[in-house]
């Protein structure tokens, strides 16, 4: 079984909530001027973070068609959801910025 070290997701969460609900309110994303460095180098940072969950997300897949033992199999099964919702919510974020 995979042993995937933990991501720390927390930086510029609260930028991404923002716009998600700015977003959910007005139907509309909003972004003043040009991207800065910053902004850019955040954005650049989800988007690496979400090839790392993809990855991870391969990654309990293989586990999972290789585990014999059903119990193990049922752990890599919520795994695999967990990794899935955090991987639809950088989508939703990142799907207001691109």
């Amino acid at each position: 079984m995979l042993n995937l070290e933990t991501m720390n997701t927390y930086e510029g969460t609260r930028n991404i909530h923002a716009l998600i609900l700015g977003r959910a309110i007005t139907g509309q994303a909003w972004v003043a001027g040009p991207m800065t460095k910053e902004e850019a180098a955040e954005l650049e940072m989800w988007r690496t973070r979400r090839a790392r969950w993809q990855e991870g997300l391969e990654a309990y897949q293989a586990d999972l068609e290789a585990q014999e033992d059903e119990g193990i199999r049922e752990i890599i099964r919520g795994e695999f959801a967990d990794v899935e919702r955090v991987l639809s919510s950088i989508d939703r974020a990142l799907s207001v910025v691109d």
